[in-house]
């Protein structure tokens, strides 16, 4: 009924839209600020517990954590800015293996997906 590749594309329109889900940031900014302030003093706690680490290590720990951090940001954005690339492209690959009523149909859908699934786009 469906060829290989519809299905393909079916697979990877339903991929990415699970990794947008997955990676799509929920809560205020402030707030997550605090939060990962707050996870990273406690690991450098636990840590200086474990390992008796000195007032300079804590410091060097700390900020080396807090970078971490950052990076993880950068690399979770990339994330969710190659999921969309990809969301796109998808979408624009199975627009055209469908008819014209086919294509409006898949238009409401996508439309529906995106302001009930996703609402971080």
């Amino acid at each position: 009924m469906f060829s290989m590749r519809t299905w393909f594309l079916f697979l990877m329109f339903s991929l990415v839209f699970g990794a947008n889900y997955l990676f799509s940031q929920t809560g205020s900014v402030p707030a997550q600020a605090n939060e990962k302030v707050g996870k990273i003093q406690s690991r450098v706690d636990e840590l200086t517990k474990e390992l008796n680490l000195t007032a300079e290590q804590q410091a060097k720990v700390k900020q080396i954590l807090g970078k971490g951090s950052q990076d993880l940001r950068v690399l979770m954005q990339n994330a969710r800015n190659k999921a969309k690339e990809l969301r796109i492209k998808a979408h624009d690959e199975i627009m055209a293996v469908l008819t014209a009523e086919q294509q409006a149909k898949f238009k409401v859908t996508r439309k529906k997906n995106e302001t009930t699934t996703l609402p971080n786009q």
